[in-house]
């Protein structure tokens, strides 16, 4: 854990003022100048993965070093693939191409997760591009919309260091006033209004579905994909469109310095039975470094199909320090709604 996160003794959580604050960037690290520290709230006992931390827990985001407090949670399905090291020494693109499983190559197990609502004064030390999570807004009778909600992120549970705050409002969201009310006597503090409830089933469906995760590592790189199905929306000039969101985050498990120089992504739709191919320089727009010092990057995005179910997955190009490239793959997720007859 960094030296300025706890600080002034035992259990104070300290965060660096942003006055004076200047930034450089050099070799894909980030430096910051502050003034000074301010205390924002005492540690609580985190819990084991098999204890949820309820709606309305404040915390700090071990890997991004965010403030943030839990909107609700779920319990998924992970999925691992395992790497196959034969292939891998003959072939930097095996698998790369194939969108059927190998099961013997798959374990499974379960864990848990959040949607939190983030502070954006910590975004000048935020280590994610994480700004906004997407859903499905009815523009008229016969179209939707693809909406955001900004200042929000998907978090694991082993993330989470809770603290408590006697702070009225200690996230410096614009919607928590809407979901959450103070109330000292009360553990967490924050107390879920019925708004919450209601933004959930209108703006995140999948709240209630079986998610599926899925995890992949290729040279010391571990990339993590979470689809979530927002649904379907059909209108007078274009057939039904299934919508899907889906969260990456990529993670340096080694101590070499790389950088995403390229994606590429293959799309398979189970009605016309092909696979599309897309291409790009960038991971939207950004070109991250994962070093030893910033371990993580995560973002999300949209992907349509003409069909309720379907594939992606891909790969993308790294290269270190030296100028060697390295191919990391994507581990394939399925998309898929479990009952299309009721969209």
């Amino acid at each position: 854990m960094a030296k300025d996160i706890f600080r002034g003794g035992f259990g104070r959580l300290c965060w660096r003022m942003t006055a004076n604050l200047n930034t450089e960037l050099q070799h894909g690290k980030r430096f910051y100048a502050a003034s000074g520290l301010q205390e924002f709230g005492k540690c609580e006992e985190t819990r084991s993965a098999d204890i949820p931390y309820d709606p309305g827990q404040l915390f700090l985001h071990k890997s991004f070093l965010y403030r943030g407090i839990v909107l609700f949670s779920w319990n998924s399905s992970v999925i691992t693939h395992t790497s196959d090291k034969q292939k891998d020494k003959t072939s930097k693109n095996a698998n790369v191409k194939s969108h059927i499983p190998d099961s013997k190559r798959m374990k499974r197990n379960f864990q848990q997760y959040y949607m939190a609502l983030t502070d954006p004064r910590d975004s000048p030390y935020k280590r994610n591009q994480m700004e906004a999570m997407h859903y499905l807004k009815e523009r008229d009778d016969i179209s939707t919309a693809v909406c955001t909600a900004s200042n929000t992120d998907i978090v694991n549970h082993h993330d989470i260091i809770p603290y408590s705050s006697t702070e009225e409002i200690p996230i410096a969201n614009e919607l928590f006033k809407a979901y959450f009310d103070y109330d000292k006597n009360k553990v967490p503090a924050c107390r879920v209004k019925p708004e919450l409830n209601n933004a959930i089933q209108m703006h995140f469906p999948w709240a209630d579905m079986d998610n599926v995760v899925y995890k992949e590592t290729t040279k010391n790189i571990q990339v993590t994909c979470i689809p979530f199905f927002l649904g379907a929306s059909k209108s007078e000039k274009t057939s039904k469109k299934y919508t899907w969101m889906y969260c990456i985050r990529i993670e340096n498990l080694g101590l070499d310095t790389l950088q995403i120089r390229q994606r590429e992504w293959l799309l398979f739709c189970n009605s016309t039975a092909k696979i599309n191919t897309e291409r790009g320089p960038t991971v939207e727009g950004q070109e991250p470094v994962l070093s030893p010092e910033r371990k993580c990057y995560q973002y999300v995005s949209i992907v349509h199909l003409n069909s309720p179910r379907g594939s992606l997955w891909g790969s993308y190009t790294m290269v270190r320090p030296d100028g060697t490239e390295v191919i990391i793959r994507i581990p394939r997720m399925e998309l898929r709604c479990d009952d299309d007859n009721n969209l």
